[in-house]
This record gives structure tokens, sequence and C-alpha cells, in this order.
């Protein structure tokens, strides 16, 4: 039975949307921000993703607590967000650059200390939570402040924050997808620790 009342994008209305697109992605700090946010939210999902089963098999933890322990990335990652946006609030005047590469500058630390052996879960708890803490950080800031600075900066014609929203978030998914396929190529037997030192490259390179 046919739909009435429903009418299908025109080639026409598709290409000026194509052109809308072009011209938002080459805003001033669009592109950046958009690599910048594709390496982040690559070792973010990683990071969720694959952690209960690297301290399950890795780490030799029981599987359940390795969730459990999994949980306080999710808990650093919601008061990252909370604590950055504070920053930039009260303290860096605004500068949400200078606070995302802070952030992420300081979580290569606790990356990097999660391919080390550690004698109880204590210290492993506390370096998931912090980071969370600083990959979440920038992470929220990216996908909700600065895309809307972006999308409403002086000199543009129209308002264009959804179009640099899903932008943004487009190119960090791609960048989450390919991160998400090279991680099986590393994390096999003892290249654990290459996985981990191309996290930190991906955080260096944002």
């Amino acid at each position: 039975m046919p739909v009435t009342g429903v009418s299908l994008p025109t080639l026409e209305a598709l290409l000026r949307g194509l052109g809308e697109i072009w011209h938002a992605f080459w805003l001033p700090f669009v592109a950046r921000y958009s690599l910048v946010y594709a390496c982040t939210k690559g070792v973010n999902y990683a990071m969720f993703f694959w952690l209960p089963f690297y301290l399950s098999e890795v780490c030799e933890l029981d599987p359940g607590l390795a969730d459990g322990l999994s949980v306080f990335y999710d808990i650093g990652q919601c008061l990252g967000g909370v604590i950055a946006g504070s920053i930039v609030d009260k303290m860096a005047k605004g500068k949400k650059s200078i606070v995302i590469t802070s952030f992420l500058l300081l979580a290569v630390i606790p990356i990097l200390a999660l391919s080390l052996k550690h004698s109880s879960v204590v210290p492993i708890t506390v370096i998931i939570f912090i980071a969370g803490l600083l990959v979440g950080g920038p992470a929220n800031l990216i996908s909700a402040a600065v895309c809307a600075d972006l999308g409403s900066q002086t000199g543009i014609d129209s308002n264009v924050t959804a179009s640099v929203s899903g932008l943004v978030d487009g190119v960090a998914s791609i960048g989450a997808a390919i991160t998400q396929l090279t991680i099986p190529l590393l994390a096999t037997g003892s290249s654990w620790a290459w996985l981990f030192v191309a996290f930190t490259g991906g955080m260096n390179a944002t």
C-alpha cells in the first residue's frame, strides 16, 4: 500500500545538503577538533569495551571483579566532564583548548600505568578511575560545549551548530571504528603493551 504525505528529497536538495556539510567542515577549527575527537573517542571506546577483557585475561582477575572495576572508568568519565567544565568556566576563562590539551597529556600517565603489573586491585581501581576522568573530561567538552561554540562563531551567516556537532561526532565515530579494528591485531599475547603505547600515541596525536 503506497505511503501518502511523504516526499523523498530531490537530487538538488541532497547536493545542497552535502554542500552545507562540506562548508561546515571547513569552518574555523572544525576539522581540527574533529580529528582531536577522533583520537579521543577511539581511545575512550577502546577502554570502555576492552578494559574488562584486559583485566580478566591479562591481569588474571575474576571476570566479575573485572567488570566491577571497569565501572570506575565510567564514574571517572562522568566526573571528568563536570570537573573539566568547571575549570573552563571558573579558572581557564573559557579557554577550552588549554583544558582539553592538559587533560589529554595527563591521561597518558594512567593509560601507560595500566600496562604495568600490580599486586592488588586498589592501584588498578585508582588508575582506571583517573584514566576515565582524564579521557572523559575532554571527550565531554568536545562533544558538547566545543561543538556549540564552533557552530555559532562570529561571522557565520546561519547557525550550523547541528551540522558541526554531527560532523565532529561522525568523524570521531570513524576514528573509533578504526581503533576497534586495530585492537585485535595488537592485543594478542604479550602485545598488549603495544596497545597501550598506541593509546598514548593517540592521546599525544590530539
